[in-house]
């Protein structure tokens, strides 16, 4: 704390060099992108989805794609359970409460989730997280497959490609019902990036400072 502040008698001040490195650490942290790329009001930090009272089968039930087609009132009663058999109990009745009207012959949600659940899974698992709770897994889950997959160079030296998901301006089915599990139509663009291992959302602001203090070149410590 000598660097922050300076004594003068019995008071303490922000010296000028202090004062800035405040600043710049607050607007760092500011920058720091959340666990995946969240709509307004709703939190998809996965520590906050993470039921610590049930077992491994259920307690990150709530992360990845269940979180954004969950209602916030069933995320907060999820939570709340600490037994599993009231969890599977829950569970049932999440997809119930979801199913197609009498005389709609298509899949139903459920199992349209879980072949998806199973091909993110395959595709995307990295890192010990599973593919379909991945921020890909999650938009694939969601939404499906892109329409189109591009890599773009990342605005930093030796970053690693941007990849750029497509889909259509209008994504919807024959009977004009959005394709999302969540009943909305996907963004026309998503954004990866590798990060640390992990594949996630790529948020601008926060990587690209991010690589351009990693390439920076680095002095040797006797250097002046």
């Amino acid at each position: 704390m000598k660097d922050l502040y300076a004594k003068s008698s019995s008071i303490s001040y922000v010296t000028p060099k202090g004062f800035a490195l405040a600043v710049a650490l607050v607007a760092f942290f500011a920058l720091l992108p959340s666990a995946v790329e969240a709509k307004k009001g709703k939190n998809y930090d996965r520590a906050m989805l993470i039921n610590p009272f049930l077992g491994p089968e259920h307690a990150r039930w709530l992360v990845g794609p269940v979180a954004r087609i969950a209602t916030d009132k069933e995320v907060e009663a999820f939570l709340a359970i600490t037994d599993d058999a009231e969890a599977a109990k829950f569970v049932e009745g999440f997809w119930q409460r979801r199913q197609r009207p009498a005389g709609d012959y298509r899949k139903s949600l459920q199992e349209i989730f879980e072949e998806r659940v199973a091909e993110a899974d395959h595709q995307y698992t990295e890192d010990g997280i599973r593919g379909s709770r991945s921020d890909r897994g999650t938009i694939w889950v969601l939404y499906g497959p892109p329409e189109e997959v591009d890599y773009e160079v990342a605005p930093w030296y030796g970053g690693p490609p941007i990849e750029v998901w497509n889909y259509p301006k209008d994504a919807k089915d024959a009977k004009d019902v959005s394709l999302g599990l969540d009943g909305e139509t996907p963004k026309k663009r998503y954004e990866f990036i590798e990060d640390e291992g992990r594949t996630v959302f790529y948020i601008k602001s926060y990587h690209d400072r991010k690589g351009r203090m990693k390439a920076r070149p680095q002095l040797p410590r006797n250097s002046y």
